[in-house]
């Protein structure tokens, strides 16, 4: 049986959700604020898109639920049920038709991969992930960040960022628990680190995935719009001809965001002591050999994540994949083929198994048994991306998209680079609230006929709002990874949003720079 995790530490705690703060009332007017402001401000009709009702209690909410997950003036799982009350009240959508979105196929993915995380803590076996993860990055805290920061953005070049936070975050928390100690975590320097170290996995899978064009859903968007309208002029984009783009942005970024982090969003003290590095690695070794449940769960895992990369088509030049899933076939719509089987049918698959499975280790017991999971699983993180997405299919039916494309519309007559800027700059924006799958979705058809109206090079336009898409770093409900990072309860709303918010600012000037820099290069006309 594995030791208990109390021994090397637990990972250090931070304030509690939605308790009392010093202005909170300021807080918790301003967003119902926003709703009441989204409807008496004057705003205007841009071309045939008029601000509606729907259109302003929808913008409206928008701010209401950004105000309240930024500030925590309650618990983020409370506001994240505003769309269930405000959405049917105020007839924009009816509630048959909002609360699936609390349970949509990616809610299932985070619960069988939550699921599988647990299944690796209740075996131990993250803890001789640990151990090998301290062996090679020393007791250094910093040092430790910026481990996780490379590991989650080379593992994400090639896996979604979400399978890459739910692989790494268990190892990032156990390595916490057994860095800060019960002596140390309660001061404010192993709590920084904590954060940092759990914020390292999660914005490290999103910039990685900038890196290639299978590391994130936006970029085969982005790969498929432009060969659908190759006929307007737009070239072929390669795999090869992405890395050109990609790779220098993740080379320079991941770097870049560590520093920021450790050095002014959350500063981890340059003093800080871990203990020595052979004390850490002793702390975290293993006493046993690997049980039988331990490799259980590893191959459970190794096939899990050979399943999600393998389940769809992919394409690296030279090497074509077929993709299993398309295998199985789906239901055509109309606008793409809609697959029976997803990653998180994946998921849900592993987690059944150990749920299933026989203990060696715990005779009369399951692997994973669903008692000891349940009161585990962040039940609140899973309603805290529900409400995001309940929100984001709002923007469709309400108005909001036609909206904000006309919006963006308004751009003509500004310089290309002006433009690039804008809409970067604008979609990382967009991309806090609303997925980025979503975002890109919805503004590629809209920036394609800007550009052209612009008489600008459209590409670098497209480009570059493709991958700002991926700079959501302010809002747990941003990303799966940055949900997963706050689920770890290592890491406030307020510690996310500002970290969140300078890296949104660093990395989409970085990006921009890429974009005006590299894109003629690494996609010639």
């Amino acid at each position: 049986m594995p030791p208990d995790d109390a021994a090397v530490g637990e990972a250090p705690p931070v304030p509690a959700e939605g308790a009392p703060r010093r202005g909170s009332w300021l807080a918790f007017a301003l967003g119902p604020a926003c709703l009441l402001l989204a409807h008496l401000l004057p705003l205007p009709t841009l071309g045939a898109a008029a601000p509606t009702a729907s259109v302003r209690t929808v913008l409206g909410l928008t701010g209401w639920m950004a105000a309240w997950w930024m500030t925590e003036v309650v618990p983020l799982a409370v506001t994240s049920l505003l769309p269930l009350v405000v959405l049917p009240f105020a007839g924009v959508a009816p509630a048959r038709a909002v609360a699936p979105a609390y349970f949509e196929d990616t809610i299932a993915l985070f619960l069988g991969g939550f699921c599988l995380a647990l299944g690796m803590e209740r075996t131990g076996l993250h803890r001789r992930f640990a151990h090998a993860v301290v062996r090679r990055a020393g007791a250094d805290p910093r040092r430790l960040v910026l481990g996780f920061f490379l590991a989650s953005g080379l593992v994400s070049m090639w896996v979604s960022n979400t399978a890459t936070a739910l692989m790494l975050m268990p190892v990032a928390t156990t390595v916490v628990g057994a860095a800060t100690g019960p002596a140390r975590a309660g001061g404010p320097g192993a709590r920084t680190f904590a954060a940092c170290a759990v914020l390292a996995v999660a914005y490290g899978s999103s910039i990685g995935g900038v890196g290639t064009l299978v590391g994130t859903p936006p970029n085969t968007i982005f790969r498929g719009f432009v060969e659908d309208h190759a006929t307007d002029g737009l070239p072929h984009v390669t795999f090869a001809g992405w890395l050109v783009v990609g790779v220098p942005i993740v080379v320079v970024a991941l770097p870049l965001a560590w520093w920021l982090l450790v050095r002014f969003a959350l500063p981890v003290p340059r003093g800080l002591s871990l203990g020595t590095r052979a004390d850490l690695v002793a702390r975290l070794a293993p006493t046993t050999r690997a049980s039988r449940d331990e490799r259980l769960v590893f191959v459970t895992f190794l096939a899990t994540a050979l399943a999600w990369v393998t389940r769809e088509p992919v394409n690296l030049g030279a090497l074509s994949l077929p993709g299993w899933g398309p295998l199985l076939g789906g239901v055509r719509t109309t606008r793409r083929l809609e697959p029976f089987v997803k990653d998180s049918t994946v998921a849900i698959a592993a987690a059944l198994l150990l749920f299933v499975l026989p203990s060696r280790a715990r005779p009369g017991e399951r692997v994973l048994p669903w008692a000891w999971v349940a009161p585990r699983v962040p039940w609140g993180v899973l309603l805290l991306f529900g409400g995001g997405f309940a929100l984001a299919d709002a923007f469709g039916p309400s108005g909001l998209n036609a909206y904000l494309s006309a919006a963006f519309a308004g751009l003509a007559g500004l310089p290309a680079w002006a433009v690039i800027a804008v809409v970067a700059f604008g979609l990382a924006a967009i991309s806090e609230v609303a997925s980025n799958t979503a975002a890109i979705t919805m503004m590629l058809p809209v920036l394609l006929p800007l550009a052209t109206g612009l008489g600008a090079e459209p590409l670098p336009i497209l480009l570059a709002g493709t991958l700002a898409a991926s700079c959501g770093f302010a809002l747990p409900v941003a990303t799966p990874a940055n949900a997963i990072a706050y689920a770890t309860g290592a890491v406030s709303a307020r510690q996310m949003a500002r970290a969140g918010l300078l890296l949104d600012v660093a990395l989409v000037l970085l990006m921009i720079a890429a974009v005006l820099l590299l894109a003629p290069v690494a996609f010639p006309r």
